[in-house]
């Protein structure tokens, strides 16, 4: 047999990555595309391609899933995903993205940053990378400040030389050490920090191509506006240049479009192409300036661009797009598909011979509405100019609620309306226009959150045996390893004690106690998991019980004994107890403490020293406390 003189029983976790679910992996685990807007039929009974297909799992109990041919109590649910028309924003990183897109060039497709300051926002990832703090602040310190008045184009090749130098003097036992500094993160954020809230704001005019920065405004998160100029006249000599500014924003950062080139996101009408990228209305009171609206679609073409540039450094900077696996990472800003929770995870109320939705079910069945909305409307683009107007009669009764005198105007208000259903689907609150009836169609952020959410109140703070909970109270009389256990805590709160020659006469003397005079004990369990309940009115029972303690309790003797009996005990000085307080945010939240039991008190007896630990103050805060069952916990939580 092959042996490894490296092997290792006991390993540890390096590191954890998180990355958002793509548009190929939702593909991937979904095992039906919903298209069908109708959920159930003129029977009640689900639909083909419905949010309640039989393929993301039974809707009933008496029927059987369609993927795995189980029944509804061993089906685990499978998810299904929806197609959308057109790129949507991914509602949970819409200020990320626009926060980036303020810091692009739409002329050159660049970041607008100097390329000094990204050479060395570079050089200071890959040292802190290796672990060398020192030098990174070292190189932040020697190249931040930039002189004018010296040569500054040296100072690209200058960073890359002491950076290279660095990596290169640091030896192999530095390396596997300097992963362990505490607060080489605590730096990455700070250099992160600066350079997207400093260097990536800073500059009016592109650093690559010296076009004007655009403007750009958002709407409820659902739209995005780029503040401009449809085209201006070339400027003559002697005069002065007239610009509406009632934002009262900087001129210099409305933003013109003369230097667009082939990325025009302001065409003249002549100029407008069929694919719907921008989406455009003029602004009242003014002539010369308009406001266009950009669809995801052409930010996504956009930020495509921006990525084959500059992904080195937008990949620092946001370190989810590492390893996002795509082609294009800059693409988790955008959704191409919608997944759709198993019909397990969004059950059908039934009342009088009548079945009603799940209000998830609600939120995805206005996306789909709205989504087929927006495919129809591209449908007929297809068939006829965009800019043709729209009679109230010329399409169907749900084309004709839309706002908008042309196909470019009922799209736009039709896209508007998916992203806004898109972001109650991720959250309710999103959308302030809600009124209190419609905010009762909750939210997967809402599932989550608060009190009532998903994991305080299923999966935290669930009663349990062998635990106890209850006020705390300062003693500084106790010692610092500690807790402070009521009387009547400790007579409920009880431990396994294996019976043996050497502690028997201990439990034998529990047993007689019983379960009401301390130390007692409340049931005795035989060798086959048989227990025995001591009843406190019976100490005949007691006696007897504690007298048999050696004795086997199997009849046939023939047969080898397995185990032993134990006492269930009550609990006494010097156990190991585990303290817990909620919300249980690092480590410390659960210490493990020795018990003192303390007659005539009815709190938990804390040290003032464990406060900053478990972040608790004494006005009222409550903690917990577990009594281990089995020996093996016992000197883990010491160590610990």
């Amino acid at each position: 047999m092959d042996k490894r003189d490296d092997f290792n029983p006991y390993y540890g976790i390096e590191e954890v990555q998180f990355r958002f679910y793509t548009t190929k992996d939702v593909r991937a685990l979904s095992v039906k595309e919903i298209t069908n807007v109708e959920t159930f039929d003129t029977l009640n009974h689900p639909t083909v391609g419905g949010l309640y297909d039989q393929a993301l799992g039974p809707s009933d109990e008496h029927d059987v899933c369609f993927t795995c041919n189980q029944p509804s109590l061993h089906c685990p649910g499978h998810m299904g995903h929806m197609e959308l028309a057109m790129p949507v924003f991914n509602p949970l990183l819409f200020m990320t993205m626009l926060q980036t897109l303020r810091a692009t060039c739409f002329t050159c497709h660049r970041l607008n940053v100097d390329p000094i300051a990204c050479t060395l926002f570079l050089a200071e990832s890959q040292l802190l990378e290796a672990g060398l703090v020192a030098e990174a602040a070292m190189l932040s310190y020697r190249f931040s400040e930039e002189d004018r008045s010296e040569d500054r184009s040296q100072h690209k090749h200058q960073i890359e030389e002491t950076a290279k130098q660095c990596l290169q003097g640091k030896s192999q036992e530095q390396d596997k050490n300097s992963h362990s500094y505490k607060n080489v993160e605590a730096v990455r954020q700070s250099i992160s920090s600066i350079f997207t809230k400093v260097q990536m704001r800073k500059n009016k005019k592109c650093a690559h191509c010296l076009a004007k920065r655009k403007t750009l405004r958002h709407e409820d998160r659902s739209k995005i506006f780029l503040v401009g100029t449809l085209a201006d006249a070339p400027k003559e000599k002697g005069k002065t240049k007239v610009t509406n500014n009632q934002n009262g924003d900087d001129p210099e950062d409305d933003g013109d479009d003369e230097e667009e080139g082939d990325n025009s996101d302001t065409e003249e009408p002549a100029r407008k192409r069929s694919r719907p990228d921008v989406i455009k209305s003029k602004q009242k009171g003014s002539s010369v300036s308009n406001i266009s609206m950009i669809t995801p679609l052409k930010l996504r073409d956009h930020f495509r661009k921006v990525w084959s540039a500059d992904g080195v450094v937008l990949q620092e900077v946001y370190p989810v797009l590492k390893h996002s696996g795509l082609e294009f990472p800059t693409d988790i800003f955008f959704l191409e598909a919608i997944p759709v929770p198993p019909t397990k995870f969004r059950p059908i109320s039934e009342m009088h011979d009548q079945k009603y939705e799940h209000s998830q079910t609600s939120n995805l069945l206005a996306i789909l509405k709205d989504n087929s909305l927006v495919r129809d409307i591209l449908w007929e683009m297809e068939k006829s100019s965009a800019d043709t107007q729209v009679g109230p009669g010329s399409f169907s009764r749900e084309l004709n609620i839309i706002p908008g005198r042309t196909l470019y105007e009922k799209l736009s208000a039709a896209l508007a309306r998916l992203q806004m259903m898109i972001n109650r689907f991720h959250d309710s609150e999103a959308d302030k226009s809600l009124t209190q009836d419609s905010k009762k169609n909750i939210g997967i952020k809402q599932v989550l959150e608060k009190k009532s959410g998903l994991f305080r109140k299923h999966m935290m703070g669930k009663r349990v045996n062998f635990a106890a909970r209850s006020v705390i109270s300062p003693d500084p009389n106790i010692n610092t390893n500690e807790i402070g256990i009521p009387l009547v805590f400790a007579k409920v709160l009880t431990y396994p004690q294996p019976v043996t020659p050497w502690n028997v006469h201990e439990l034998r003397q529990a047993v007689i106690n019983g379960p009401s005079i301390y130390p007692g004990a409340t049931h005795i369990v035989e060798e086959n998991g048989r227990v025995t309940l001591l009843k406190g009115n019976q100490p005949i029972q007691r006696q007897a019980l504690a007298n048999s303690l050696l004795t086997p309790s199997q009849v046939d003797v023939s047969k080898p004994i397995n185990g032993t009996k134990k006492v269930l005990r009550h609990l006494k000085n010097g156990d190991v107890l585990l303290l817990n307080r909620q919300p249980t945010l690092h480590r410390p939240s659960i210490q493990a403490h020795k018990a003192r039991v303390l007659s005539g008190e009815k709190t938990l007896r804390l040290h003032y020293a464990n406060c900053k630990a478990y972040n608790v103050d004494f006005d009222g805060d409550e903690m917990n406390a577990h009594e281990r069952q089995t020996r093996s916990p016992g000197p883990k939580p010491t160590i610990l």
